[in-house]
């Protein structure tokens, strides 16, 4: 069991003063939750009391994370595995951003198409891999992915289609009788006896 020194509790005091305060998720004050009906009051959020939130950040990948001030302590004495903090209140190292885009983007090529498709806009644009952007499309947009996906498929099968007509037109022709020059028979041998 490890036991915390009078140093740890104080470092970890001051990052928690230091943290910075992240908006509250849900409801607002005033949010209409309901309209009401002939049976039933309008129900209004009056007031919302929470603990408030902080953010914090991954050592290693810099990813901020959104957490209760309540849990901000025990997210805060998180060890790895070598013994490094896992979060901290200051973003010491950037995150990694790739540069693909989300295929629902606007700047898409088929974002055209897509509209007539009545497909949303996706603002994603720092995805690292084309497999980032199949992941993304999978578990956030698998409506329009199916979509997408059975496009490409059909396109696919309508190519294939095509080239097999092709080398089956080719294959075809094969089979008719060549316009040849006749064969030239010398008579050199006859002339010869």
């Amino acid at each position: 069991m490890v036991t915390e020194t009078q140093d740890d509790v104080a470092v970890l005091e001051q990052m928690v003063r230091e943290a910075k305060a992240a908006e509250e998720p849900g409801d607002k004050a005033g949010t209409v939750l309901s309209k009401g009906g002939d049976d039933s009051a309008p129900m209004v959020v009056q007031s919302v009391q929470s603990a408030g939130y902080s953010w914090i950040y991954d050592t290693e990948t810099g990813e901020p994370s959104r957490i209760n001030n309540n849990m901000l302590r025990a997210k805060l004495k998180q060890k790895r595995a070598n013994g490094k903090p896992v979060f901290d209140v200051v973003q010491r190292v950037t995150p990694k951003r790739g540069t693909y885009k989300c295929l629902l983007h606007k700047a898409d090529p088929n974002r055209e198409h897509y509209e007539g498709l009545g497909f949303d806009t996706c603002r994603k644009s720092n995805l690292t891999s084309p497999m980032q952007v199949e992941l993304h499309m999978k578990h956030c947009h698998k409506t329009e992915g199916k979509t997408i996906e059975n496009e490409k498929v059909t396109k696919e099968r309508q190519e294939d289609r095509e080239f097999q007509r092709q080398v089956v037109g080719l294959a075809s022709r094969s089979g008719e009788p060549e316009n040849k020059p006749p064969l030239y028979v010398s008579d050199k041998d006859k002339k010869m006896k």
